[in-house]
């Protein structure tokens, strides 16, 4: 064999390789129609249940949703069978201010004058404020203008000829000048009679238990 026979023999081993080791290569990369057929099906059941997932979720969204409703339903008629517990009503004025009480640790002083002391009967009458026993300490307003609507006062009852203490409920005029209305806070009715200044005994001001 010379030199040139065995030149193209070499050359002929490497053709034949390169030719099997290029069919190798595209067979490795080229799938076969099964292959694709099943990663089409794995994909196409992912999609599904994502698509199932995604209504799941929105259908709990539109549950809650109008779960919220119905509890925003549900408490509002709650609240409107709870009576109203913030209604602004008529309190007693401010008779004694803040700079004319000094409280010591073993005495409190009041700096007012005419202050007088008053042990409250058993009538039930103004229950839960004061009841038999209460210490009730008043003074005696100066004027009409010193008496508000709210003030719980001491008045001497020309029908039950003693003397009397509820809450001031009205205070008018009419042909006989100023007046006020008396009612118990635990009593349903007003006081029956028209209570004129001069029957004023004392406005309350404080009440020691």
């Amino acid at each position: 064999m010379d030199k040139h026979n065995l030149i193209i023999i070499i050359l002929g081993i490497f053709l034949v390789g390169s030719l099997g080791f290029s069919f190798y290569v595209i067979s490795g990369n080229n799938s076969s129609p099964q292959t694709e057929k099943s990663l089409a099906q794995e994909l196409n059941t992912d999609t599904t249940a994502l698509e199932l997932e995604k209504t799941r979720l929105a259908q709990e969204k539109a549950d809650l949703e109008a779960e919220k409703i119905e509890l925003k339903k549900q408490l509002a008629a709650a609240e409107e069978k709870i009576p109203l517990l913030e209604v602004e009503k008529a309190s007693p004025f401010d008779h004694v201010k803040e700079s004319q009480v000094r409280v010591l640790k073993n005495k409190v002083e009041i700096n007012i004058n005419n202050v007088e002391w008053w042990n409250i009967a058993d009538t039930n009458s103004m229950d839960p404020l004061i009841d038999i026993g209460t210490t009730a300490l008043s003074v005696k307003p100066t004027s009409e203008d010193k008496l508000q609507v709210g003030d719980v006062a001491f008045y001497h009852s020309l029908i039950a000829k003693r003397s009397i203490v509820h809450r001031i409920i009205l205070i008018d005029n009419d042909e006989q000048g100023w007046y006020s209305t008396f009612k118990g806070d635990n009593l349903k009715k007003p006081d029956p009679e028209d209570v004129r200044f001069p029957e004023i005994e004392g406005v309350l001001i404080g009440i020691i238990y």
